[in-house]
């Protein structure tokens, strides 16, 4: 009985929390406390969120789940300590398949826009749901929520030449190829 009280308080928890809902998804921002229980173990995170365990698969030449450590370590963390009122514009934000309360992927921005209006954003998706239109829809619901906010004037997205899956996400959602980068491609997107 205990337990189904705290698995129902952890529910009523998570829904009064902000969050983007799309038709299958869910994006959810995570507090600072979820970032440091993410950077440690993925599995203990959806626990404590009520969700199913999810035994991620990405599809990258990089070790993806090292990078995305290392970027809430070095990121994430600092950036919202420093500026708690900004977090959603920091933290990391996974994706949530609803049916199956299932983390799936997960996304964020590069901070604050800067003085001309722009965020850069950066996605990812198991590759267990890649192909399935969830990328596509999730950065279609974050954009739409990108729109209420009067600062953001455009969306920046970066993806490797030969990202073909990633590139048509973004073709989809908008954006435009913008020109070559060091390590890839950049796309932009007009908000405003």
């Amino acid at each position: 009985m205990l337990a189904y009280l705290l698995s129902i308080f952890k529910l009523l928890i998570f829904l009064t929390m902000f969050y983007i809902n799309t038709e299958r998804l869910w994006l959810i921002p995570l507090s600072l406390d979820q970032l440091y229980i993410l950077k440690t173990n993925r599995n203990t995170l959806e626990r404590e969120l009520g969700l199913s365990k999810s035994n991620f698969e990405i599809n990258s030449q990089y070790d993806f789940i090292e990078l995305l450590k290392e970027s809430i370590e070095n990121f994430s963390i600092p950036n919202i300590i420093n500026k708690p009122d900004a977090f959603l514009f920091y933290t990391h934000w996974i994706m949530v398949l609803n049916e199956q309360n299932l983390t799936i992927g997960g996304m964020g921005m590069g901070g604050l826009p800067d003085a001309h209006g722009n965020v850069t954003i950066g996605y990812f998706i198991d590759a267990k749901f890649e192909s399935q239109g969830y990328a596509s829809e999730a950065l279609s619901g974050f954009i739409n929520w990108l729109k209420t906010i009067p600062e953001v004037k455009t969306v920046s997205a970066e993806t490797l030449e030969d990202g073909y899956a990633s590139q048509k996400v973004l073709i989809k959602n908008g954006f435009e190829y913008a020109g070559k980068m060091e390590e890839g491609l950049k796309w932009i997107l007009i908000i405003k």
